[in-house]
């Protein structure tokens, strides 16, 4: 389209009555500006001040983040600190190159700049400007800063402990005294404990208790010996009597367990312990009536009836519900 323009607008003093192209905006008339859009190359004034190399395809095109040194133009990436090897060489520059070490305001970042850059090996440490070592530096000193806090809290809490968790405090202080659980210790095999009855030679010190008429107190001795083999021997038999009661309803229900639970039929093939009888929707057998596989069988409300007719008179009740 571009083209065709320039032509038409070349013949139009040729060609009478020639038509012209309009609406059309020929980007070839315009001179490019130059500009990039997405990683833009570091300026040679940049590179020059931070003692940046400038990139060579043959020598940096294997280096890690080669494509994004490429777009820069620098012989290494320049990104910010993100490794462990650019981690330890900020902290070993705080503490030893003089450029990092200050003794009031801040680092010299220009300065600071060329030191790092000249460390770097386009592998574990790459090209980094002034704005990249100020936001980590930045970070660093709130680092630093909760170290230096956490330390000092540390230290106080070590002497809140001394002083008011003294062992020598609880030297003076009477022992506990060790008590044994009271009554005999069972041994627990199989998780719970058996069940306890009591046996009649539980009972056989029994003393009943005996009261005496107010009329009787100065003339008549005391109960004699015999009365208590007496009431111990009532005591017994009702032990018996109790025991053979539980006995009885134990085996009652022991016999109602056993006995065979009554066999369903099945609604749809009509067979006994068919898988259908729990739910026809697990039957694999045709329809006892229809014999279709996809019948539902006899309804449940009227099984004498055919699985027709009983569905019917099912619907027709729901219709007059």
């Amino acid at each position: 389209m571009n083209d065709l323009q320039v032509s038409l607008e070349a013949t139009c003093h040729l060609i009478s009555e020639s038509q012209t192209l309009t609406g059309w905006v020929n980007g070839d008339l315009y001179t490019p500006a130059g500009e990039i859009i997405g990683i833009l190359p570091v300026p040679d004034s940049t590179r020059a001040s931070a003692d940046i190399e400038s990139y060579h395809h043959i020598q940096d095109c294997k280096k890690k983040h080669a494509y994004l040194a490429k777009q820069q133009g620098t012989k290494c990436a320049v990104i910010a600190i993100h490794t462990p090897s650019e981690r330890a060489l900020f902290k070993k520059l705080m503490q030893e190159d003089p450029s990092f070490t200050w003794d009031t305001g801040k680092p010299d970042w220009g300065q600071c700049v060329k030191v790092w850059n000249r460390n770097a090996n386009g592998q574990t440490i790459f090209y980094k400007l002034a704005e990249h070592l100020q936001a980590y530096y930045n970070k660093w000193c709130r680092y630093i800063n909760e170290k230096n806090s956490v330390s000092h809290a540390i230290v106080k809490l070590k002497a809140l402990t001394r002083k008011y968790r003294n062992p020598e405090r609880s030297a003076a202080a009477p022992p506990v005294p060790q008590s044994e659980m009271p009554g005999p210790m069972k041994d627990i095999q199989g998780g719970h404990l058996e069940p306890h009855v009591n046996t009649v030679s539980e009972f056989v010190d029994y003393q009943p208790i005996v009261f005496e008429d107010s009329s009787s107190l100065n003339t008549q001795p005391s109960v004699p010996q015999s009365s208590h083999r007496v009431d111990t021997a009532s005591i017994q038999q009702g032990l018996s009597v109790s025991a053979s009661k539980k006995s009885k309803r134990k085996a009652d229900s022991v016999l109602e367990s056993d006995r065979a639970r009554k066999i369903r039929t099945c609604q749809k093939c009509g067979k006994l312990g068919c898988s259908g009888s729990a739910s026809r929707l697990h039957c694999k057998n045709p329809c006892q009536d229809c014999g279709k596989m996809e019948c539902k069988g006899r309804n449940s409300q009227h099984p004498r009836k055919d699985c027709q007719t009983g569905w019917n008179l099912c619907h027709k009740t729901l219709k007059m519900g």
